[in-house]
């Protein structure tokens, strides 16, 4: 079975031999993994270098992002069985463009968040007719899929979301800071409820990220460090860090706190399950979408959205209760390391591949 995986990024389909070593010792994380489970061909943004002639310059007319990606997953069809996309806007895009063609090769989206209307709309459209299967990591949206876009239950698959545990694990050598919390991450946080939650409270706080979005009237506006310097509170940095970095600042943390914005989506699941690996508690908002990871007081703690006192009463209570810190952080590790490995997620996708090439093959 040949697979044509096709995800937005820049990352080369094949890790040196370094990589490979430093990712078999946990300290690189293992990304070519689920392209090796698969066998895969991939493309991504790095498959476009090295064109010329007329599709060089057809893609130059083209809206730069997941359509390049959709439209050579289309004209390279043939050398797979099976075509997988691994991004909703990718997904939609090509599944668009196999039913203007009337192409029948078989079509696994990954997808996370099917509810957004420019992605509902075109799946509730053409969806069924060109997508062989969806594969989908939160139950949320995957009940979303059947209930309100039509797909036949027996082809979505649930996949927990995955960490790579071996890369996000304990770090014992790393002096816990009492004081110190921490946040990470951009997609639909809510960082004006942290700094609120913080601000005067005897602990330190560092937002890793680049960029956090306030008020600005009646809309949100995405702010950078150098702007916000002189608006935050004195207990409060920000800026961005590199995976080495990040994983001490999860470790020397007594908190890692996911402030997110209401959705029906699971926002915020990578920097959840990467901080559990860690045997790190996590609180985060409670929202309709964000319910597959954590068990309230057994593997985290859930605060409600946009709730500032609620946040920092939680927060100075379990900063005050080192044991139950320790007892739910073992107990998130031994949840994520169980059910959440990467190797696992790479085999699940494996199988609905698997099937979805069974299914065609069995089709008249």
């Amino acid at each position: 079975m040949k697979v044509l995986l096709m995800l937005c990024g820049t990352a080369p389909s094949k890790p040196s031999e370094q990589e490979r070593q430093l990712a078999a010792m946990g300290e690189a994380l293992r990304a070519s993994l689920i392209t090796e489970t698969l066998d895969a061909t991939i493309i991504n943004y790095s498959s476009f270098t090295s064109l010329t002639g007329l599709w060089a310059r057809l893609y130059r007319c083209l809206p730069y992002g997941p359509l390049w990606i959709a439209v050579e997953g289309f004209r390279r069809r043939r050398e797979a069985d099976v075509l997988v996309t691994w991004s909703d806007m990718a997904a939609v895009s090509l599944t668009f463009i196999q039913w203007l063609r009337r192409d029948a090769t078989p079509h696994v989206a990954m997808l996370a968040w099917v509810s957004k209307p420019h992605i509902k709309w075109p799946l509730k459209l053409f969806g069924q007719r060109c997508l062989s299967r969806l594969v989908m990591w939160t139950t949320v949206q995957a009940r979303y899929a059947t209930e309100h876009l039509g797909f036949p239950a027996a082809r979505v698959s649930y996949i927990p979301h995955f960490v790579d545990e071996m890369f996000w694990r304990p770090q014992p050598e790393v002096a816990v800071v009492p004081d110190l919390i921490c946040a990470a991450g951009n997609e639909m946080r809510d960082y004006p409820t942290l700094l609120e939650a913080v601000t005067g409270l005897n602990v330190r706080c560092h937002i890793a990220t680049d960029r956090v979005k306030l008020k600005a009237g009646q809309k949100s506006k995405a702010y950078s460090l150098e702007t916000l310097a002189n608006q935050l509170p004195a207990n409060v940095t920000l800026g961005k860090l590199a995976l080495h970095d990040l994983r001490r600042l999860y470790a020397q943390s007594a908190l890692v706190i996911v402030p997110i914005q209401p959705s029906n989506s699971d926002n915020g699941v990578t920097v959840i399950l990467e901080a559990m690996a860690m045997a790190k508690t996590v609180i985060c908002s409670r929202t309709e979408g964000q319910v597959d990871v954590i068990e309230d007081g057994v593997t985290g703690f859930y605060v409600n959205p946009q709730d500032p006192l609620a946040l920092r009463a939680i927060i100075s209570r379990l900063l005050a209760e080192p044991d139950t810190r320790q007892r739910v952080g073992a107990q998130a590790q031994a949840y994520a390391t169980s059910y959440h490995r990467l190797d696992q997620f790479a085999d699940g996708v494996k199988q609905a591949v698997a099937q979805a090439y069974r299914d065609h093959a069995k089709a008249p």
